[in-house]
């Protein structure tokens, strides 16, 4: 219903620069992500936290949520703590997680907020980064952890997935479809 878009300019396709969600969350929360699972191989327990906290490019705000309980799918993969929840799960790729909204349980996780960063606000909409701090008791850093900072999110052109992974994300989505063997 709308008229083509302006024709690819330059050598490569503009397909070719386009990001690649690895999760099935809103893309603003995908480096917040990334920095909890680095918290994690740096073997901090995101359980052990009371809050965690999740620094944003400001403008990004306006697209995600800390909603606990969220009224649909597009609700869910929107809201830090759903994506949270997916990660301690190890679902954060899987976008069955969210559409099963109605079953995600929040109440056994930390404090989730959202809050906007300056620092990242100066390399927006370039880089979408994220910084994380989890905290305990009265503020308190957990386990001596200031929090990690994800400059830019993978996915874009600059910080792109390793073929492996592209493969890997292609099979996981298409294996309900198709024997694995076909989608190989």
């Amino acid at each position: 219903g709308r008229p083509a878009a302006a024709p690819t300019t330059g050598t490569a396709p503009h397909l070719l620069s386009a990001a690649v969600k690895m999760y099935a969350c809103a893309r603003p929360l995908h480096a917040a992500l990334e920095a909890l699972d680095e918290l994690r191989r740096r073997g901090h327990d995101l359980t052990r936290a009371t809050t965690i906290r999740i620094l944003l490019p400001t403008a990004t705000l306006r697209f995600v949520t800390v909603e606990k309980s969220p009224s649909g799918p597009a609700e869910a993969a929107a809201s830090a703590v759903c994506a949270v929840a997916a990660l301690l799960a190890d679902r954060a790729s899987d976008p069955g997680f969210f559409r099963a909204f109605d079953r995600i349980r929040t109440a056994h996780l930390p404090e989730v907020r959202l809050a906007g960063d300056p620092g990242l606000d100066a390399h927006y909409p370039a880089r979408w980064g994220a910084r994380v701090e989890l905290l305990g008791p009265a503020g308190a850093t957990v386990d001596d952890a200031a929090g990690v900072t994800v400059d830019d999110a993978h996915g874009g052109p600059e910080r792109p997935w390793s073929d492996a992974q592209l493969r890997a994300k292609f099979l996981r989505l298409t294996q309900s479809a198709w024997p694995r063997e076909d989608a190989a």
